[in-house]
């Protein structure tokens, strides 16, 4: 049960920063509401579980039941998001420095 909790709570947060802060999505938003509903239910039946970012995750669903309230997402989260919007829409078409560019990020460079 932690694993499909972990997998929701990362789901969740990588899906909301495409939406709320890229406006882009690689999901429908059925999809994401799905994601929303099944991770509500599984923080609520298993709170001694402790996962990554569920405080994170606890809080941005409370009444909003979205990820719209969260303003800094963790870097690993970011960094999964990126990859998956590339992967999803522009690898065919543009480098990955030239992705994270437009995107306002870049690829750092060892020991920076």
């Amino acid at each position: 049960m932690k694993s499909l909790l972990q997998q929701r709570v990362r789901q969740f947060l990588v899906h909301s920063f495409l939406y709320y802060h890229l406006g882009d999505s690689v999901i429908s938003d059925t999809q994401y509401d799905r994601i929303c509903q099944e991770l509500g239910v599984l923080l609520q039946e298993h709170p001694q579980l402790e996962v990554p970012y569920r405080d994170l995750t606890e809080q941005a669903l409370g009444t909003e039941a979205s990820g719209y309230t969260i303003r800094k997402f963790p870097p690993p989260l970011v960094s999964s998001a990126l990859h998956l919007l590339y992967q999803a829409h522009y690898r065919a078409h543009l480098t990955l420095a030239e992705f994270l560019a437009r995107q306002g990020y870049r690829i750092a460079e060892a020991g920076t």
